[in-house]
Order: C-alpha cells, then sequence, then structure tokens
C-alpha cells in the first residue's frame, strides 16, 4: 500500500504513477494485422490520515508493593506509538478498570493510581486482573473528525509477593523499677502485636540492638519481659540505682523483631525507660 512517502518510480517520486494502457483486437488474420491502441493513463495516490500503531505490552505483569514501601514504583509499562504522518500523539485509558490507573498523556507512561494490593484486590471483579483500554489519538484534538484514535486492550494482572510481617507501632510506657525484696513475679515490660498479610503465615517474635541481652520476647505471643539473672546480686530487674544497659542511662535501647516462615522479618525500634521507685531500706547486719 502506498504510504506518506511515494515509491522510487523512475525519477520523480511524487505519487504520481504514469502508465500506457494498451488495447489490442486480437485480429490474426494471414493477410490483416493487429489493431492496437494505446491510452496513457496517469494515477495519483493521495493522502489518507493514518490512526496510530502502539506498541507495549499487552499482558503485563505487576509484583504487589509491600505495605511499608517507602518510594513505590508504580509504573506498569511506557506505550509507543508510530503515526505515518508524523502527528504528535495524546494517550488516554478507558475500560472496566481505568479509575485505577493513569497515564501521561505525552509520554505513554502508564502507572498504577496507587499501590495495589494482592491480598485487597481493587478490580472490578476482585480477581487481581486489571482490564483497560490504553488510547492514542493523533492531530488536533481540538478539531472534530481530525483525529484519528487506535485502541488497545491491556489486562494487568498483579502477583503476589511475601511481606514481612507489620509490627503494630505500640507507645511502650516507662516501666518502674522492682524493689529490691520483690520476691514475685515483675509485670511484664509489653505486649506486642503484628499482622501478617500474607494468607496462611506464621511469625515468631526476636530482640535485637545493644541491650537486647537484657530483656527476653516470648516467641509466640510477642510478651516482653526483663530478664531475671540471680548472679547480678542486684536485686530483680530491672534495678534503677544500678542499670545494666550499654550507656548505664536506665534507658534499655533495642529492636523488637517479627520473623514470618519465609524469612521475611519486620522491625521496631523500642526504648524502655526505666524510672525510679522510692524502695525499702536495707540494713546491712554484721555478725
Amino acid at each position: 500500500m502506498p504510504t506518506g512517502t511515494p515509491a522510487m518510480v523512475g525519477d520523480d517520486p511524487d505519487n504520481t504513477y504514469e502508465i500506457i494502457v494498451k488495447a489490442t483486437d486480437g485480429n490474426v488474420s494471414p493477410n490483416t494485422t493487429e489493431n492496437t491502441r494505446e491510452y496513457p493513463v496517469t494515477v495519483t495516490v493521495t493522502n489518507v490520515d493514518e490512526t496510530p500503531e502502539i506498541t507495549g505490552s499487552e499482558l503485563p505483569s505487576f509484583a504487589e508493593i509491600e505495605y511499608d514501601a517507602t518510594s513505590p514504583v508504580l509504573t506498569v509499562e511506557t506505550y509507543t506509538a508510530r503515526d505515518e504522518e508524523g502527528e504528535s500523539i495524546e494517550w488516554s485509558v478507558d475500560g472496566t478498570d481505568m479509575g485505577d490507573f493513569s497515564i501521561d498523556s505525552s509520554t505513554g507512561v502508564l502507572s498504577f493510581a496507587q499501590r495495589p494490593n494482592y491480598e485487597m484486590a481493587d478490580d472490578d471483579d476482585t480477581d487481581n486482573t486489571y482490564e483497560i483500554i490504553v488510547k492514542a489519538t493523533d492531530g488536533d484534538t481540538s478539531v472534530p473528525n481530525l483525529t484519528n484514535i487506535t485502541e488497545y486492550h491491556v489486562t494487568i494482572t498483579v502477583t503476589d509477593v511475601n511481606e514481612r510481617p507489620d509490627i503494630h507501632e505500640d507507645s511502650v510506657p516507662d516501666y518502674v523499677e522492682v524493689d529490691f525484696y520483690f520476691t514475685g513475679t515483675p509485670a511484664d515490660v509489653h505486649t506486642f502485636t503484628a499482622t501478617d498479610y500474607d494468607d496462611g503465615d506464621t511469625f515468631e517474635w526476636s530482640l535485637l540492638g545493644d541491650d537486647a541481652g537484657d530483656l527476653e520476647i516470648d516467641p509466640s505471643t510477642g510478651v516482653l519481659t526483663f530478664t531475671q539473672d540471680s548472679s547480678l546480686n542486684v536485686g530483680p530487674l530491672p534495678s534503677f540505682e544500678d542499670p545494666q544497659d550499654q550507656d548505664e542511662d536506665s534507658a534499655y535501647d533495642i529492636t523488637v523483631v517479627a520473623t514470618d516462615n519465609h524469612g521475611k522479618a519486620g522491625e521496631y525500634a523500642v526504648t524502655i525507660t526505666v524510672s525510679d521507685a522510692e524502695e525499702a531500706t536495707v540494713l546491712n547486719v554484721k555478725a
């Protein structure tokens, strides 16, 4: 098919094709000459404004973004278009799930409007397949009937990503020191909770940080307590007068960790401040 660039015909590629149509009567009698008539013809190819040709994936796959990603990249695909006439292209998006996306009208970059969540699908039929139509419009869009629109049907599939547990950011209150003569079980410091968004995942608790050795956490329940070490000879821990933290300021710095059964860990930095309590007088009795 002729395009906007005329094919080379002789020395004048001007979309004007010059030919001669011949008609011969086919007289084959012995004493008769064939009669031939020539008819010069000029065929002129005129331009038609053609629709843009879109290039880009019709079935892109997009991995969900973890809940705590600080700088989520929402770009799905970059679409390009070739226009025979070299007109500028304006991009838009339509279709069932168009509200979940945006497209740069100049560059053709398609992005999610907000981070997709595999566990909470937001497409129309909640099956993590988002159906849209990418549109490329050429020419002057302000003038009716002088534009061409190409529609490109696209299905974006969101795939699952194993996410780390989400530790609930609780405020840990100050902890009053335990009296020197106290003989019972010291109160818990705090109970931590977390959510794992992946179906079937379990997780366990652990501690990190400068003062992790002074505390312990139940791996199943998330209950945080001070370690009781009778060898310290300072009575039940913690003791405001005899702090065991690294910088001995009665502020214990730890990191609470929740690790799921796929090895993904959520961390939460905590400082437990031990406050002073009025304790009974200790008598030193000499024999």
